[in-house]
């Protein structure tokens, strides 16, 4: 495995654990806040209040972090690039 396979290989695997973090957590989120909230204001008012999504916003939050998730990988794929496979391996 070249130097440079092995950056794309961290750039892929950042931006894949960046991608399902974020799709978590929007997930999560929005069922956070929409059975709550639903429930909330149908036990008050009696009727149930539609949950408005931002999507530009989520699709914002989830370029925002795939591309902190590259930033944060390029540090560790240039050393995993500057290091000798065997050598690294065989060391831990």
């Amino acid at each position: 495995m070249t130097g440079g396979q092995l950056g794309l290989m961290i750039l892929i695997e950042s931006l894949f654990v960046a991608g399902a973090g974020a799709l978590l957590g929007i997930g999560l989120g929005l069922a956070g806040a929409k059975w709550p909230l639903a429930l909330h204001v149908a036990q008050i008012s009696g009727y149930w209040m539609p949950l408005y999504v931002p999507w530009k916003t989520i699709g914002l939050a989830v370029g925002a972090s795939l591309v902190i998730g590259v930033v944060a990988s390029i540090l560790p794929a240039k050393r995993a690039a500057g290091l000798d496979l065997l050598e690294a391996i065989k060391y831990e």
